[in-house]
């Protein structure tokens, strides 16, 4: 058996450990709670309140949010590719985030050029029905570029490359694109294409990408050229940092204004 005084000692440790409960008073706001500590006190505790919840839809609204909060000293508005964050207060906590998506035709663009110099290969039937729907808008400079992808005869295209493989006969590419009509589409695609999803945001980008027909696989191949996609970013990324700060500064608002992400 222990000693009374050795029970008494395990049993205000047990008590102890026990530590701080924390008790919650429905007619307190959320960041008042109450602490009760292991001698049964309670203690009133005051956290910081939560951050307002801020819900921009444009750049208006962006900017609107940033000019009530007006005097915070590290006060600062960020853009980037995927939207605009305001920082409203010092301790960074507060902020109102309007946020952009690629557009699908500036993501499938992006896709591409993942693929890097081996390129994108897609059938025809493939090619076809992106330059029918999602790029239908995205090629004015080349008006007929369904009618021609259409009327290529891949079969046509591999059967030469065949026949030139078989009897090493000397065929050039130009002769091959001639046997199946591919001779008519061009060496490079010139897309426009709006860059954000969103209709705020209506800016578009000419993206440049090499176009071939590979006969042998009967596909067509999409290269997106070097440097491409990175220029359409920073333009596209300049021009929403141009918007902010046109508004501030019809607003005569001074606040700091950035590229990029906090």
């Amino acid at each position: 058996m222990f000693p009374n005084d050795t029970l008494t000692t395990i049993q205000k440790t047990a008590v102890d450990a026990h530590g701080n409960r924390i008790i919650n008073a429905p007619a307190e706001p959320k960041h008042v709670y109450w602490l009760r500590d292991s001698q049964g006190e309670l203690q009133k505790q005051h956290a910081d309140p939560e951050p307002a919840k801020h819900e921009p839809t444009n750049f208006e609204s962006i900017v609107a949010i940033a000019k009530d909060a007006d005097g915070e000293q590290d006060q600062s508005l960020w853009c980037s590719l995927s939207g605009v964050v305001a920082i409203l207060s010092d301790d960074r906590r507060e902020r109102a985030t309007l946020k952009l998506t690629k557009s699908k035709q500036f993501a499938k663009l992006c896709e591409w050029d993942k693929a890097g110099f081996n390129g994108e290969s897609l059938d025809h039937v493939t090619t076809y029905t992106l330059f029918r729907t999602l790029f239908r808008d995205s090629l004015p400079a080349h008006g007929t570029i369904r009618d021609d992808i259409r009327k290529v005869d891949v079969q046509k295209a591999q059967q030469a490359a065949s026949d030139v493989s078989r009897t090493a006969v000397s065929m050039s590419k130009k002769l091959i694109a001639e046997a199946s009509g591919a001779d008519k589409l061009p060496d490079v695609l010139t897309f426009d294409v709006p860059v954000f999803a969103e209709a705020i945001a209506p800016i578009r980008v000419k993206i440049r990408v090499a176009f071939d027909l590979d006969p042998q696989q009967e596909r067509f191949r999409f290269i997106v050229l070097p440097n491409e996609i990175e220029t359409a970013i920073a333009a596209a990324e300049g021009w929403v940092e141009t918007q902010i700060r046109d508004m501030l500064v019809a607003l005569e608002i001074e606040v700091p204004v950035y590229c990029g992400t906090p």
